[in-house]
């Protein structure tokens, strides 16, 4: 009981001690750096290289004075090449990255597509009211129909209270009933025929797939053991 107390401590500060040697390591290292603040627009999808090395984000470094080239890219955006000098002030770097010509004209191809789906959308929607009404109406037509041969055949057998002028009354309701029908139908007609005609442009002004580089991301992932004696070495491959 008494050694495995004893071990227990003994690992206990050598991690003590491993933690604050990495912490006065850390502080050190950044005593003799240079801050470096970087910023490209687009922000959120650019890449950073430093001396040609993919960095996990673009933010803040913390480097030695010195000569370095910086390289920012992003997706379909012509890469940004510099060269800095680090002295012993902080220093800022920020760049505005310009689209492709692909991109450019993928934008103005994505905005007519756009577009003419608005104009699908707009279109099948005051078709589907035109739908609504003309189901409405139709029963109306239906109605008035009915009241119209009611009053004729009352009118025509000559029936107590059914008069020539009920019979022209009820048949004008009828005909504004059709020809509020022809209308609908003739405008509802209209906009389906604007819905499939912007369709058609909508498919055929799809954007196509932007070009894929993949200059600054990971292209292979290797992972190498070499046994030396009694030592083991691992080799990280990262290809870029």
């Amino acid at each position: 009981m008494m050694k495995a107390n004893v071990s227990t401590i003994t690992l206990l500060a050598v991690f003590i001690t491993f933690f604050f040697q990495s912490i006065q390591a850390q502080n050190s290292s950044e005593r003799d750096s240079v801050l470096l603040r970087t910023f490209a627009s687009p922000s959120e999808i650019s890449r950073l290289k430093i001396n040609g090395e993919l960095q996990d984000s673009i933010n803040e470094f913390h480097l030695p004075p010195g000569k370095y080239q910086l390289s920012f890219w992003a997706p379909n955006y012509h890469r940004v090449d510099t060269t800095i000098q680090l002295a012993d002030k902080p220093l800022n770097v920020g760049v505005k990255l310009e689209p492709t010509d692909e991109l450019i004209s993928y934008w103005k191809q994505d905005e007519v597509w756009k577009k003419h789906k608005g104009r699908v959308v707009a279109y099948s929607a005051i078709t589907t009211l035109f739908v609504g009404a003309a189901v409405l109406n139709y029963n109306r037509v239906g109605d008035f129909n009915r009241e119209y041969v009611e009053n004729k055949n009352g009118y025509d057998y000559n029936v107590n209270g059914y008069t020539q002028s009920l019979v022209d009354d009820s048949g004008r309701r009828l005909d504004n009933a059709r020809y509020l029908q022809y209308g609908i139908y003739t405008l509802g007609t209209a906009t389906l025929v604007g819905a499939v005609v912007n369709y058609i442009k909508m498919k055929k002004n799809t954007p196509g797939d932007l070009p894929e580089d993949k200059s600054f991301y990971v292209q292979d992932f290797g992972l190498n053991l070499n046994h030396n004696e009694n030592n083991f070495q691992f080799n990280l491959v990262l290809n870029f």
